[in-house]
């Protein structure tokens, strides 16, 4: 009998845990522009789009760091 191979993601935990924090800081700075905007406040909306901004590349270093590290 042929064992079948079973592959398994060794994506490190850090980098899951800098991808989520970055979606939900993502998510959180969409909802300051929103209501920085609403408002007419221009500084919470500068700070959503900063937040954005920053989650963004977040998000980009997690994405490398995990095809780094399992390449």
């Amino acid at each position: 009998m042929e064992e079948k191979i079973i592959t398994i993601q060794q994506t490190s935990k850090k980098w899951k845990k800098v991808y989520l924090v970055s979606f939900l800081t993502i998510t959180l700075g969409f909802m300051a522009l929103l209501i920085g905007a609403s408002l007419n406040n221009g500084l919470i909306t500068m700070l959503g789009v900063l937040l954005i901004i920053v989650s963004i590349v977040g998000f980009v270093v997690a994405k490398v760091g995990a095809w780094w590290t399992n390449r």
